[in-house]
C-alpha cells in the first residue's frame, strides 16, 4: 500500500510498503486474515494523519514510527494478546523525489517617498515643495 511523503505541507512522493503482522501462537490465523482490510485501513489513515516522512530522504519512510503506529492500531483492532510484532518487509518509492530547495531570500520592499510635509526634507526639493502646496491647498 502507498503511504504519502509530505514535506512542508506538500505531497512529495508515495512510498509503497509491505508490512507483516505476526500473530501469537494462540491466535486464530484464519479469523485475523479475513480482517486484513481493517489493518490496511488503519495503516493508511495513520499515514495520512501523520506522514512517516524521513527528514532529507523522500525515498524511504521512518520504519520505527510506522511499526510503532501500526502496532498500536493492530492491538486496538485485534485486542490484547493477539499481535506479537509488526515488521516492514520492503518499501519502494513511486518516484525519484529530491529534497526541496530552500526558499529564495526575499528583498525588502522598496520605500517610496511619503506625501507628508513633515518628511519633506527627505525628498527631492522640487517634489517636496509640490507635495506641500498640494496638501495645504486641499486642507484649506
Amino acid at each position: 500500500m502507498g503511504l504519502p511523503i509530505v514535506a512542508e505541507g506538500r505531497l512529495v512522493n508515495y512510498v509503497f510498503v509491505y508490512v507483516r503482522i505476526n500473530l501469537t501462537g494462540s491466535a486464530n490465523t484464519a479469523q485475523w486474515r479475513a480482517r486484513e482490510p481493517f489493518f490496511r485501513d488503519a495503516l493508511v489513515r495513520a499515514g495520512h494523519r501523520t506522514p512517516f516522512t524521513l527528514k532529507g530522504d523522500y525515498q524511504k519512510i521512518d520504519t520505527a514510527r510506522l511499526t510503532a503506529a501500526l502496532t498500536r492500531e493492530a492491538q486496538r483492532i485485534a485486542g490484547p494478546g493477539v499481535i506479537q510484532s509488526v515488521a516492514v518487509t520492503s518499501q519502494a518509492p513511486r518516484g525519484r523525489a529530491t529534497a526541496p530547495r530552500p526558499p529564495a531570500a526575499r528583498r525588502p520592499p522598496r520605500l517610496t517617498p511619503v506625501a507628508d510635509p513633515r518628511f519633506a526634507s527627505r525628498c527631492a526639493p522640487d517634489y517636496s515643495l509640490a507635495v506641500s502646496r498640494r496638501l495645504f491647498r486641499s486642507a484649506a
